[in-house]
């Protein structure tokens, strides 16, 4: 059995092509959401909900796992770190999925959110958050009429931004990946002057979305991606199947 850590676009595609290889996959996701999108096979078991480190321990012997894929989200230090320990506690071989950095943008950075905060404090202007709602509160002391934010459409979600004070024409639900030409008009409409982002690399629209800054004047600020030491990195989809069968295959 595999063990997709699959928080993310990429996690989901490469839990499907390792099923077509005919290899037996258990994916984990946090979300209801995330394991619908997983879809059924016959060689494909979906665990979902949040685990801490004991219960994740307790899958990987249950489920007989061979090998670890982490393909979980960039900024989800927790899942990666306790999938390292078990790979190391049960001496099974873990491999990171890890997407492509998008370098290629002038933005301002910061190492943290409190740094970001702090930055555009002094400013004037709209900002859009796009970080997710865990980390809302770091710009708890913002006047809220400057604030927009942009979130998945679920009620915790929405909720969330309602305790941090944000007023329903402040909160952007919406789930999909968003065009270039709907990014720019989106940040026209709000009269965004920043765009808040993470580092989160090249998947789910996120060109198309530093893409429309770049057109619209909008300033880019950035929030770099965690380091973390992973025993072994791949960024590209085919040397990684590769790598699953030489760890699996001898």
């Amino acid at each position: 059995m595999i063990w997709v850590i699959a928080g993310t676009r990429s996690g989901r595609e490469i839990a499907w092509e390792l099923l077509g290889m005919n290899y037996r996959v258990i994916a984990t996701t946090a979300t209801i959401y995330g394991s619908r999108l997983m879809g059924s096979h016959e060689n494909l078991t979906v665990s979902m909900g949040r685990k801490g480190k004991d219960e994740l321990s307790m899958l990987a012997r249950d489920h007989c796992v061979r090998l670890i894929i982490d393909a979980s989200h960039p900024y989800s230090i927790e899942v990666s770190e306790n999938a390292m320990a078990i790979a190391l506690e049960q001496a099974i071989p873990y491999l990171r999925y890890e997407r492509e950095n998008v370098d290629s943008y002038e933005c301002t950075r910061f190492r943290s959110y409190i740094e970001a905060a702090a930055y555009l404090e002094k400013k004037s202007g709209n900002i859009l958050l796009t970080i997710g709602t865990n980390n809302m509160s770091f710009f708890s002391g913002f006047d809220k009429k400057r604030l927009y934010a942009r979130i998945a459409p679920f009620m915790g979600s929405i909720e969330a931004c309602e305790q941090q004070g944000f007023q329903p024409g402040q909160i952007i639900a919406m789930s999909f990946s968003f065009s270039r030409d709907f990014n720019s008009a989106l940040y026209r409409e709000l009269e965004i002057k920043y765009l808040v982002t993470k580092e989160s690399g090249d998947d789910g629209g996120i060109r198309e979305k530093l893409d429309a800054a770049v057109d619209s004047g909008v300033e880019i600020v950035l929030i770099e991606r965690p380091v973390i030491q992973y025993p072994e990195v791949i960024y590209d989809r085919s040397a990684l199947l590769k790598r699953t069968g030489e760890i699996l295959n001898g």
